[in-house]
């Protein structure tokens, strides 16, 4: 039987339901200030989850702990780590790499959190799981981005996931993942009640003088009657004229721990730096024995018998009673003696190169080389193993102690790009700033523009910026040999901003360089600089370079990614992609996403791409990269623009260009453009759709400086013909295929072959039709290939071929039903009736599934809770709750929220 606690009948209600979810996890943060209950009800709860048999996974954050990269995650996961084998083998090996277990490639905290969330899944199967973290405000960075991942996707698992951290000092661990729980002081009958529990017996003065000071903090009411003698107690002395704890509620351990004698406490200031969790006795044995003249084994035996501290011998394992005690024993300890165990613990670290780093960084009292290197080192495989976060503080730090000031401002640039790396644009940006009015090598000042430049594009969006400024970077640095990798840096981010900007003009430096970067920028250049001139034998040389060395830095990623992005084959290459993705950076993950999104759309896997693209978006927002934010509406507003839904599509086009137009981005502009040109054309606005592609690619020519040109080609020949203007829709017909853009890709030939049709004279157009519908692989395109079958079929019917007519038309409407696109369902189902024959009446599918987090959504939505209401309780986005909505709706047969109630009753339990 779990005990309650006095006081918190509240909290612990609130806290049975978390761990009584059998079902749908939840996510729950603890708050209060020190010695407010918060490990106690934390305790309470582990021990009411065994009792009800779920599987408790504990860890306590510690400031010694802080600076080492997933030291948390390596807690909580190591009784799970023989269940690693049963996950897919790129969340396996992440998960493997991030934990130090084996060598590869730094891999992505993405893959790390997806894979740690698939580990609680997989174990949870079996009994289901609470993890239960105490002192978050003490978290390592890494870990802590992987808990708030995995907190934000705990409905419909049998896991819970429970935090505590200070008031006021959150620590690194986002609180807007979880539902905060705040813990308050006791009520004076509560605290009372607690005081006599505690301390039975105390006297009338004594009890109302603690009840006054203790001021409703349950540590305090425990630990303050301890102060005082027996005669106190019973009343009949004086008291103490200060009895205030107040916020340093350590004071109370250190009077205590002065009681122990000197070896003792120094033994314990080692356990509270560097020698706690199983097997932490050992290293602080051996430290003891090289530090303390004398030290023997029955020091432990004065430990075990403390009430502050325990000793769990089959774990090998010293147990402090509360946090305090050990920021009591650290603050309590000679500054000297602190430096002086710090040091014993770095000499038994040798197997822990970055825990030994900061022993010895905590060690010195100045500059010192030989521990700023041991610091480096550290931060090295920190990113090795995916800790960008803990690898920039571990790099700070050594800048602090390197003497010479070269080498001083080198690791202050080094860790601005691990901050940038890891996704913390603000920490770059400030470790940045440090260096701004420092001379410094070439080298140094090409790795400090890659840095600001990150922060330039991913948080401020400032093309123009990059472009200005770092184009005479790019011409500093000298012809050939080591400097060759830093010259691909600083070509990437101009050839970003080139891209986004949009102006010809800005490729000519570019284009005169290409010999100095690698096959893969050179492979870029061609799909994307002017693609109808330089990119009509890419297919070959795409072909070569992925059958070739795999590409070795994220510039080279990148620009393999926007390759097969850029010509629509992204999909052709999954094999390729899901590599190169074991090695993404932020950068990378969120380019992947953007780029899968495109290619779902153009595929027609419209509900991917609605799912991926509210996640890209609610990820981006998160890390502070608003440059993805924004790129992640594009293809989210093409589906939109495809189905009719025009609230969606208008605050796509809309938001982009807002945030495009004032920074001149001009491929920014195209794409908000480029939606509103979709939504004309399936609206049955020709003439709207026609004005406003011939804003982008005049007809009959294929400017420079539109590298996806390709993508309206169709929208602009289709709208010329609709609203009469048939000769611009052959002139530009006619411009494609002296340009061959067919060479390109199979979907650039898909689309010069449909524009081909849609455009041909009466006498060709049969041919021109069939010849469209049979490009290899033509089906893959759905949604344009829907659109040629339907055209076709107003062709046939207008000449009488009506059996013909009606299965284009047929086949149109299904993939449009498919689609899920009224207005193209529409149409094909009026050309179907014209050529006379009969449109079905739709059958929805039988006992359609919604997932776990559709139905839960929908249950809410149907209580009348708001998008924002339901965000709040699931931890989602509001925006990601629309998506899931706009997909559960279909599935019931419904069209409102005010549906839903009697929808979800008749679905039952399905």
């Amino acid at each position: 039987m779990v005990t309650a606690l006095i006081g918190r009948l509240r909290e612990q209600s609130v806290l049975d339901d978390l761990v009584a979810a059998e079902t749908n996890g939840r996510a729950l943060m603890v708050t209060g200030g020190p010695g407010m209950g918060k490990s106690a009800l934390l305790d309470w709860t582990a021990d009411r989850a065994a009792a009800l048999g779920r599987r408790v996974l504990r860890v306590v954050g510690s400031e010694s702990e802080s600076e080492l990269a997933f030291a948390t995650l390596h807690q909580i996961l190591y009784p799970l780590l023989d269940r690693t084998d049963r996950l897919p083998a790129p969340q396996r090996d992440a998960l493997q790499r991030a934990l130090g277990l084996t060598d590869g490639p730094a891999p992505d905290r993405f893959v790390i959190s997806a894979g740690t969330l698939a580990l609680l899944q997989t174990v949870s199967v079996e009994q289901p799981v609470l993890v239960v973290a105490d002192d978050t405000q003490w978290i390592d960075m890494s870990s802590a981005q992987v808990l708030a991942f995995v907190a934000r996707r705990l409905a419909g698992l049998p896991v819970g996931l429970l935090a505590a951290a200070r008031s006021g000092s959150p620590g690194p661990l986002d609180h807007a993942s979880f539902r905060v729980l705040p813990l308050g002081p006791l009520g004076r009958d509560e605290a009372a009640q607690l005081l006599e529990a505690s301390h039975p017996g105390l006297a009338e003065e004594p009890v109302r003088r603690i009840l006054q000071e203790a001021d409703g903090n349950p540590l305090a009411l425990i630990e303050l009657p301890v102060q005082l003698s027996d005669r106190q107690r019973e009343g009949t002395a004086v008291l103490p004229a200060v009895l205030t704890l107040g916020t340093n509620l350590d004071r109370t351990f250190a009077g205590r721990l002065r009681t122990l004698s000197d070896a003792t406490r120094y033994t314990l200031l080692l356990a509270a730096l560097g020698g706690q969790g199983p097997g932490g006795l050992r290293k602080v044995r051996a430290a003891a024995l090289k530090s303390w003249p004398g030290w023997t084994e029955a020091v432990l035996d004065g430990i075990a018998g403390s009430d502050l501290v325990g000793i769990d011998r089959h774990r090998e394992e010293v147990v402090f009673s509360h946090p305090l005690v050990r920021s009591a024993l650290v603050r309590a300890m000679p500054a000297a003696v602190v430096r002086s165990a710090h040091s014993a613990l770095a000499q038994v670290a040798d197997q822990d190169p970055e825990r030994k780093a900061w022993h010895l960084a905590s060690a010195v009292t100045g500059p010192d080389e030989s521990v700023a290197k041991a610091l480096a080192a550290a931060a090295d495989h920190a990113l090795k193993r995916g800790g960008a976060a803990e690898a920039s503080v571990a790099l700070s730090r050594a800048a602090e102690l390197s003497p010479d000031r070269a080498d001083r401002v080198r690791r202050q640039v080094d860790g601005a790009i691990a901050a940038a790396v890891g996704g913390q644009l603000d920490q770059c940006a400030a470790l940045l700033q440090e260096t701004a009015e420092e001379d410094m090598p070439v080298e140094v000042a090409v790795r400090r523009a890659t840095a600001a430049a990150f922060v330039m594009i991913y948080r401020d969006s400032d093309m123009e910026g990059v472009y200005r400024e770092f184009l005479p970077v790019l011409e500093r640095i000298p012809a050939g040999g080591e400097y060759d990798a830093d010259f691909e840096r600083v070509f990437y981010l101009l050839f970003i901003a080139a891209v986004w900007l949009g102006r010809q003009e800005l490729w000519e430096p570019l284009t005169r360089s290409l010999g100095r970067v690698s096959v893969f920028g050179r492979l870029c250049h061609a799909a994307l600089s002017d693609p109808a001139r330089t990119a009509l034998a890419i297919r070959e040389r795409i072909e070569a370079v992925a059958a070739g060395p795999a590409p070795q830095t994220y510039q080279q990623i990148n620009w393999l990614l926007w390759t097969l992005h850029a010509t629509d084959v992204l999909g052709d290459h999954g094999p390729l992609w899901h590599d190169l993705t074991e090695q993404s950076t932020y950068t990378t993950y969120h380019l992947l996403t953007v780029a899968r999104c495109y290619d779902h759309y153009i595929r027609g896997d419209w509900d991917a791409v609605e799912t991926l693209t509210a996640e890209a978006e609610e990820s981006a927002h998160e890390r502070g990269y608003d440059f993805y934010v924004h790129a992640a509406l594009y293809a989210r507003g093409l589906v939109a623009a495809s189905r009719g839904d025009e609230p969606v599509w208008r605050r796509c086009a809309e938001t982009m260009r807002a945030w495009a137009e004032p920074r001149g981005l001009g491929f920014g502009v195209a794409e908000a453009l480029e939606i509103e040109i979709r939504a004309a054309v399936t609206g049955g606005d020709a003439a709207e759709a026609f004005g406003l592609a011939r804003r982008l690619t005049p007809p009959g020519t294929i400017p420079p400086g539109v590298p996806h040109f390709h993508r309206m080609f169709l929208d602009l020949v289709d709208s010329a013909m609709r609203s009469g203007h048939v000769e611009a829709a052959r002139a530009h017909v006619a411009a494609g295929v002296a340009a061959g853009v067919e060479k390109i890709s199979p979907h650039h030939a898909f689309v010069l072959a449909a524009s081909r049709a849609l455009a041909a004279p009466d006498d060709q157009a049969e041919a021109r039709f069939q010849e469209a519908l049979t490009v290899a692989g033509a089906e893959r395109w759905s949604f344009e290939c829907a659109r040629v079958r339907l055209a076709f079929a107003g062709w046939l019917r207008r000449h009488q071929h009506r059996a013909a007519a009606r299965a284009q038309a047929q086949s149109a409407l299904d993939i449009f039903r498919g689609l899920r696109s009224e207005p193209w369902m529409l149409l094909a189902a009026e050309e179907l009736r014209t050529a006379g024959g009969s449109v079905e009446p739709r059958i929805a599918d039988p006992a359609p599934i919604l997932t776990v987090r559709e139905a839960r959504i929908a249950e809410l939505a149907a209580q009348g809770m708001t998008n924002k209401q339901i965000g709040e309780a699931l931890h989602l986005s509001p925006r990601t709750v629309g998506v899931h909505l706009y997909k559960v709706f279909p599935k019931l047969g419904i069209t409102s929220r005010t549906e839903l109630r009697g929808a979800l009753g008749s679905h039952g339990e399905d």
